[in-house]
Parts: C-alpha cells; structure tokens; sequence
C-alpha cells in the first residue's frame, strides 16, 4: 500500500496474466529472479512442477505442450540458469513445442556481478522468440505476446524481464498486439498428379497430425492406391493401415526404403523434407515430389501400388530373428514384448541413440502418440520430456532410453518419483553409448573408449521409491505383464546385446 493505493508488483501482473491466458502448471527451477513468480502462482492454485537441472525444466513443458496440446508456460533465472536451459530450449526450438519461457533479467546490476549474462545474445542462437520486456506496462502485453506466438509460430518464446520491473510496481498495463494467422489455399492440382502416378506414396508430415488430416489423406491413399508412410515425429498417424510402410527416412525398415525408393510421386502433406526424412535425398531421388500443406478430395479410385503382394511384405517388414546371446537381449524382443504388455492407449517417449531405431520399428502407436526426443539430437531429454508428457496427458507413458541418456537425465528420476505419474521408463542397457561402438568398430578404432561399467538402474530407482525390474535372460520378459495394470512410476533396466545393428547404422557412415 502507497498513499493509500494498493501497489501490484511485476511479478503479481506476470502471475495474473498466466492465470488470465488458462495457464494451470508452471514448469521451471527456482532461482533469485523467480521465486516471487513461482510463489505467487502457487497461491492462487497453479501447481508449480520443479525438475532438477534447468534443461529438464524445459523438457518437462515440451512433453507438456506436445501431449495436452496447449502453451506450456516454464521459468528459470537468469545467467547460469538460462545457459543451463539452453540445449533442452534448442531442442524445443527443433521439436516445435509451444513453450514459454519466463526468465529475470539482471542486465542493471554491476558488470562485476558473477551471474550477469547477455541473455538476448545466448537466446539467438537457439532459434527461439525473444520478447524483451524493457519497461513496466509492457509486462502482461509480454504474457499474451508469448503465448500467442508460440502456438501460432510453434517455437518457444523467451519472454525476458528486466528484474526490477519484477519487484516494482507495474503501473497501468498496454494492450497485447497479435497478427492474424495466414491460411493456406486446398492443393488441388498435386492431389490430380498423384491419381496420375503409377507408382505414388503419400508421405505425412506433424503438420498433417496437427491439423488433423490423417483421415483425409487416408482416402486419399485408397482411391489414388498410393502407399502411406509419415516422418519420425507422425508416426502412428496412420496405424492399421495395412499399406502404411511406417517412418520414411534414416529409421525406415528395409522394406520400407526398397519401397520408397521406387515410388515415382510423392505427395508430401506438412513435412520439411530435410535431410533426415530423405536419407540426405536419397530415398527420394528418383520421384517428382508435390509438397502441399492441404488437400482436396480426388474422384480417382484405382488399385495402384494396393496389391496382396505389396501388403504381405508390409506386414512381414517388422520380422527379425531373434540374435539374443550370452552378452544381453536382442533389444527388438524386449520392445515387442513391452508392445504387448503395455495398454493400447499408451503413449511412447523415445531418446537419442542406437538403440532409437528399435522403438520407432517395433512400437505400435495411435496418431499423436509418439514423440522422439530428438530435435536437437541431444542425448539425455527423453526422461523430462516423458515427464511432461505424462502430466499433459492422461494416459500410460512409456520412455525408452539408452544408458547413457539414463546417466545424463539420473537427477530426473527424483522427478518421477516425486510426481508419481503412470509412466514406465524402459533402458535399453548395453553398458556403452551404442552409437559410438558401431562408428568406433567402422573406422577400426578401439571401442573400450565407449564402454563403461554396468548400472542396476533398477537398484536405483528402487532406491528412490520406483519399482523396478531388471530383464536378463528371456525368461525375463514375463515379468512384463505388470505394465498393463501399474498406475504409477516403473522402470526397466534391459540387458541388451551389443552384436544387433540398428539398419540405421549397418554399413553406413555416421
């Protein structure tokens, strides 16, 4: 109270302009620009959900954003706070998550201060919006920018405040300013070029799962008798399709490529097409490709590339011979046997590394439902990620790590445990960073320097209060029923072989 005026702070105004835009949890970790923030929030009832390194923080909001399918609101301090938010916000940037970041800026304190950090300068570089708040009626109009922005530019939004206006009073507040959103107009000329095609595949992109096209193009596939495939991040759009081929690209199965590759037009719906999507041009080289972002009925209806033949070898593209041996499970095996224990509805969390090719092969998903941790090829945020995911979503979650991600993320699993959602983490254990082993062996170079002793992850997350099993031998994998009917945290510690080669890295250069 001042002259007889009740006095808001900032960080009041910041808190109101949350809870006025429906934002409900506030994902971060807490330093000396945003506790009053955090503290706020947390007393008009929005639950505030901490993470153990500032990464994490970011990754829980993106799982968030990615499963509820709304803004995810996180905060961190300033300077080392914010640099040790950066990989996860980069990553963020690449997966296209709607996150807002709320950060306190310390640019006026002396140059002598140990924290003080260009904050504008670290945040450039990850390719994320940045929304400087330099002044104190700007500080709700920021809220709203941020939010705005990041679910019509599908990136995050650093929305940086200087700290004063914080702790001061925030004055009379300016009107938010949002441009409208661009629609773009039906493709009807690349739908009439693939019911031309002799040989078409209709290849699905997340901005054909965002915008819900997954049933048009479906039709699509049947009355131009293309083939189906989807980018990493659409897999399951179009699960049950008997001509569905899967993830086009580096994951792909053997028969998916030989079929790709034959296609001679490709409809390409709401995918980029980089490098990682056309094995750097290669699956694609030999089709016209049409890249459209909407498409309009067809009255074609032709057999196409829809043959018996062509859908029993779909069918059989998933088959493998089990290579399990004294050193630890074929990693396959154990995925297809958490795919039957595991309810339909689940949703699947996947980190960066050999091993990543297994799930995306192996699991089956509804569309939606399969997020890969991958955007900045970063190992070690599936963890957090799943977290978020789980919170965002009410359904089983399922993460599936490598060991090393599980060594980088350990503080998170204090996080889960916390938390206590219905999510399983599986780790495929192979006691090495996977992906290092198969290019150390390629160039001929000794592969102890990837190797490290085993970790009974199972013993560790019992230690934190997480149940947990350790599969060793096939007779093992029994122990998976339980996953249908837990109803909260889990882990299993998997010993995997190190003699199965993912096709990702068989006979090809890193």
């Amino acid at each position: 109270m001042a002259g007889g005026r009740l006095v808001t702070a900032g960080h009041e105004v910041v808190a109101d302009a949350l809870r006025a835009h429906g934002v409900d949890t506030l994902f971060g970790l807490l330093g000396n620009t945003n506790l009053a923030l955090a503290g706020v929030l947390r007393g008009h009832g929005v639950r505030f959900v901490g993470a153990r390194h500032e990464t994490g923080a970011i990754s829980l909001a993106a799982g968030y954003a990615w499963s509820s399918g709304r803004p995810a609101a996180c905060t961190v301090t300033h300077g080392p706070g914010l640099s040790n938010a950066l990989t996860g916000l980069t990553s963020a940037v690449r997966d296209r998550a709607p996150v807002v970041l709320l950060v306190g800026d310390i640019r006026g304190e002396p140059a002598w201060m140990a924290q003080r950090a260009d904050h504008a300068a670290m945040v450039a570089w990850t390719g994320a919006g940045l929304i400087d708040v330099d002044r104190p009626g700007r500080l709700a109009a920021a809220v709203a920018e941020g939010l705005g922005r990041a679910v019509r530019e599908r990136r995050p939004m650093v929305v940086n405040i200087r700290s004063d206006l914080l702790a001061d009073p925030a004055g009379a507040q300016e009107p938010a300013r949002l441009p409208e959103e661009d629609r773009p107009p039906p493709a009807d000329e690349a739908c009439r070029a693939l019911a031309d095609a002799e040989r078409p595949l209709i290849l699905a992109g997340r901005g054909a799962l965002w915008t819900g096209a997954g049933p048009a193009l479906r039709d699509l596939g049947r009355r131009t008798g293309a083939l189906l495939a989807t980018t990493l991040p659409a897999k399951g759009l179009f699960h049950g399709d008997p001509y569905d081929l899967g993830v086009c690209g580096g994951y792909a199965t053997a028969t998916a490529r030989e079929l790709i590759r034959e296609s001679d037009v490709v409809l390409a719906a709401g995918a980029s097409l980089n490098g990682y999507t056309t094995d750097k041009g290669e699956l694609l080289a030999g089709a016209t490709v049409i890249r459209c972002d909407a498409v309009s009925p067809v009255a074609a209806r032709r057999r196409g590339r829809r043959t018996p033949e062509i859908a029993a070898r779909v069918a059989a593209a998933r088959d493998f011979a089990d290579e399990s041996d004294d050193d630890g499970l074929d990693p396959r095996t154990v995925l297809r046997a958490v795919d039957v224990a595991l309810p339909p509805d689940r949703q699947v969390v996947v980190d960066v590394g050999h091993f990543t090719t297994f799930p995306t092969q192996q699991l089956t998903v509804h569309p939606g439902r399969f997020l890969p941790a991958l955007g900045f090829g970063s190992v070690g945020l599936a963890l957090a990620t799943g977290i978020g995911a789980a919170r965002g979503r009410d359904a089983p979650t399922l993460v599936v790590v490598g060991d090393g991600g599980a060594l980088m993320a350990l503080g998170e699993l204090e996080t889960l445990a916390r938390l206590r959602p219905r999510l399983t983490v599986l780790v495929l254990n192979d006691r090495a960073y996977g992906a290092e082993i198969h290019h150390l062996r390629r160039h001929g170079l000794p592969e102890d320097l990837a190797l490290f002793p085993e970790t009974d992850f199972a013993a560790v997350a019992a230690a934190l209060g997480i149940p947990g099993i350790s599969l060793r031998t096939s007779a093992d994998l029994d122990r998976l029923a339980y996953l249908r009917a837990t109803d909260g945290p889990s882990l299993v510690d998997a010993r995997v072989t190190r003699a199965v080669v993912a096709d990702k890295f068989a006979g090809r250069t890193p």
